[in-house]
């Protein structure tokens, strides 16, 4: 398991503008995108390729 997040030390870790990163589109379109892809490609009775080639 991972450490939590939120016991880094202040001042560890910043982002880009110095404050920490907020939440954004890009990350949760990442994530999306990465979903889609394993949905496509990946193994497992979900995937499309289970889906064409049984």
């Amino acid at each position: 398991m991972a450490i939590d997040p939120y016991l880094i030390p202040e001042g560890e870790y910043e982002g880009a503008d110095g404050k920490g990163e907020p939440p954004s589109q890009e990350k949760a379109f990442i994530f999306i995108l990465m979903l889609i892809v394993l949905l496509v490609f990946g193994a497992g009775g979900f995937s499309v390729d289970a889906w064409l080639f049984g």
